[in-house]
């Protein structure tokens, strides 16, 4: 990771808002985002008090890199979708990402994960449960900032749609994608798809199509995945 997602990660495992964090640090919300953002480059030194005004300690390692994905496979935050399966949680994944996963292109700009979840009272209990050990919050819709998330299944459902930003990569969750009507309909024909090591359970790519003309996605996407399905 950069200084900035760093401090990014550190200020949203410490569960504080951008101005939370620049009161214990002494300096302002503005020069937080600025930082987060990358449109301001801080020094290691700064790095390491920013982390300590979360209440953590960096610690730094050096090892071998990660292999880079494999070539047409979207970046995959493996952790953060890793609970969700081990949580036994009932989801498809949807959209842009769902697309690149089917082998279409990789969304421009990149996309986070989205989720379809089942909207059981049950499902959303232990996703919420989820929420609440990767310390997800709102983003803003500048992307910069974040607010506080009212991790339950009533506010999930009242909102309907959400953009995440967890301790282990953003995430999308919407509960019923443009042109769909949710889980239900799109698990009947969902395919399990393979990254990452991960058995990913992914809308079929006719349902991504129509949730993506739904949604007036890119028409240059949408023709590339028709071109895609009739291979």
């Amino acid at each position: 990771m950069l200084g900035p997602e760093l401090i990014r990660q550190a200020r949203l495992r410490a569960d504080l808002s951008q101005a939370e964090l620049a009161a214990r640090a002494g300096t302002t919300q503005s020069a937080i985002a600025r930082l987060e953002s990358g449109g301001s480059s801080p020094g290691f030194e700064r790095v390491l008090e920013l982390v300590a005004a979360c209440g953590f300690e960096l610690r730094v390692s050096i090892r071998e890199p990660s292999l880079p994905s494999a070539a047409g496979q979207p970046l995959l935050p493996t952790a953060l979708i890793s609970r969700l399966l081990d949580a036994e949680l009932r989801f498809v994944l949807t959209g842009g990402f769902a697309a690149a996963l089917h082998g279409g292109p990789d969304p421009d700009p990149p996309t986070p994960p989205a989720i379809c979840p089942d909207d059981g009272h049950a499902n959303l209990d232990a996703l919420c449960r989820v929420l609440d050990e990767v310390s997800a919050r709102r983003r803003t819709p500048d992307g910069i900032g974040t607010l506080p998330l009212d991790r339950t299944p009533e506010a999930l459902l009242a909102g309907g749609a959400w953009s995440l930003a967890t301790i282990e990569g953003d995430l999308d969750v919407v509960l019923r994608p443009p042109g769909t009507r949710g889980y239900r309909d799109l698990v009947r024909d969902a395919a399990t798809l393979i990254a990452d090591g991960l058995e990913l359970p992914t809308a079929s790519l006719p349902d991504v199509i129509r949730e993506l003309e739904a949604a007036n996605a890119d028409p240059d996407l949408v023709q590339a995945l028709r071109r895609l399905r009739r291979r």
